[in-house]
């Protein structure tokens, strides 16, 4: 399946809040006009990384990037992106990620 059939059946799905529709309208337009929602808790992380995970390695580092010239929130987030998902990976089967959200509020999110 290609990257963009990816993004069809995730904008069919119910798997998305503000911040990852923030990052697939920068990735499907390039426009930056839209308010740079950004990450506020664990679960909207998630949405983001699991966005991230339909596209190349490339294509979501490029978008990464991008997002961090956009706003401070998303310089956060790129700086601390590596973290921020292992965090999640770790935390995630449990339902629950207080580290993860420790850290998001460090970096001020």
């Amino acid at each position: 399946m290609s990257t963009k059939e990816r993004i069809i059946d995730w904008l069919n799905g119910s798997d998305k809040g503000l911040s990852s529709k923030y990052l697939c309208n920068l990735y499907l337009t390039g426009s930056e006009e839209l308010k740079p929602n950004y990450p506020f808790d664990p679960s909207d992380f998630g949405r983001c990384y699991r966005f991230l995970e339909l596209l190349t390695l490339k294509e979501s580092c490029d978008l990464l990037f991008k997002a961090s010239k956009v706003s401070k929130e998303w310089g956060a987030i790129a700086a601390n992106w590596d973290r921020m998902v292992e965090l999640y990976e770790e935390e995630y089967p449990s339902g629950k990620a207080p580290k993860l959200y420790v850290l998001m509020k460090s970096i001020g999110l």
